[in-house]
């Protein structure tokens, strides 16, 4: 996704881009000067050469808008590729990540044994009888509710957060995800995390595109830099503080010449 990031930032402000703007400005400048100056090239017959020089510009130009149009081409075509690969397989990795993670939770927290025997229970499964229901696949929310049975009854048990539920006689219990009530701490992988991951990893993706262009550009500062300085710290033959210019100078009765017939 960097990659493809980089592509297309490179299709608008890398070198082809300047090289196609500047060629149009060449040719801008020579249908000016044609133009300004008609008369005389038509009395010289200049008129096809003119052209074909400003068609040669324009011909630099299209190249360069061909290759944009490559790289643009090429980045996008990345940069979607990449983008719904990850979405297929962050979000199929972070799915069986949250089953395995609940199953394996359910493992180390498994509910009271003697929950559906003991009457310490009782309020619990009561409440768990009406939050563990469930409608049949396929009937789009019009058929009847079924209760869960065996572990995914015990399951949807755990995944009641006891904690926060207030009524008389609940037993707060631990088990399954609900230890670590879900946070970072728990062990459970839940689905919001999964999506932050996702969009974390995008996100850093899109933003390391964006670091290539910018050492590039330091780069052209610094070729323009040192050729700045290069003319600043340059020390001038000619010493323009004296008045001698700094140089001997030779007086016209002191010049000497040769002349050779051939």
């Amino acid at each position: 996704m960097a990659f493809s990031f980089y592509m297309i930032l490179q299709s608008g402000a890398g070198n082809d881009g300047l090289l196609g703007k500047e060629a149009y400005e060449a040719a801008a400048n020579i249908a000016d000067e044609t133009l300004s100056s008609m008369p005389t090239i038509a009395s010289f017959g200049g008129e096809t050469k003119a052209a074909k020089r400003y068609e040669g510009h324009l011909g630099e130009a299209e190249d360069s808008a061909i290759r944009q149009s490559k790289k643009l081409g090429l980045g996008t075509g990345f940069l979607w590729g990449s983008f719904f690969g990850m979405m297929g397989i962050g979000f199929w990795w972070g799915g069986h990540l949250t089953i395995q993670s609940r199953e394996q939770a359910m493992i180390n927290n498994p509910i009271p044994a003697d929950f559906e025997t003991n009457d310490i229970y009782a309020v619990n499964r009561a409440i768990a009888d009406e939050y563990c229901k469930y409608r049949p696949p396929g009937s789009f929310g019009q058929g009847d509710l079924l209760s869960y049975t065996g572990d995914a009854y015990d399951a949807c048990v755990c995944s009641i957060p006891w904690s926060t539920i207030s009524e008389p006689g609940v037993v707060n219990i631990q088990c399954g995800c609900t230890v670590g009530e879900l946070s970072i701490a728990s062990d459970c992988i839940t689905t919001g995390r999964t999506i932050a991951v996702f969009f974390s990893v995008m996100i850093a993706g899109f933003l390391l595109g964006m670091i290539p262009p910018a050492f590039q550009a330091i780069k052209k500062a610094q070729l323009a830099a040192y050729k700045l300085y290069k003319i600043i710290d340059r020390v001038p033959s000619i010493d323009s503080s004296n008045a001698s210019g700094g140089k001997q100078l030779i007086y016209q009765s002191e010049w000497k010449g040769k002349t050779a017939r051939k």
